[in-house]
């Protein structure tokens, strides 16, 4: 965070992070301290976002921490990753069941 806006690959990483998870900080927005970066800041209408640099309330801020937004997508996400896989073994095992009946009937 102390790199935000001084390395434009970790400012534009924060910035996607936290506009697409909603969330703001890695706990909560108290970890911007004062300078609270406008990814944090809720959206109005169109596009146009809350002024939460002056006005820090969870009417204008994303309230969730980053981390805990990671954790649950990751999971969420895992979740559907295991079960294709399961679905894919149940289909697989079989295949190779029957391959190697017909190797040794040859």
């Amino acid at each position: 965070m102390t790199m935000y806006g001084r390395r434009r690959k970790m400012t534009i990483s924060w910035d996607v992070t936290q506009e697409e998870l909603q969330c703001c900080g890695v706990n909560d927005f108290n970890d911007w301290r004062e300078r609270i970066p406008e990814s944090c800041c809720l959206e109005e209408y169109a596009g146009r976002k809350r002024p939460c640099q002056q006005l820090q309330t969870s009417l204008t801020i994303f309230g969730q921490g980053c981390y805990d937004a990671v954790t649950k997508e990751l999971f969420r996400n895992g979740c559907i990753l295991g079960g294709a896989g399961l679905a894919l073994a149940f289909v697989m095992i079989p295949g190779i069941v029957l391959a190697y009946y017909i190797m040794t009937s040859l």
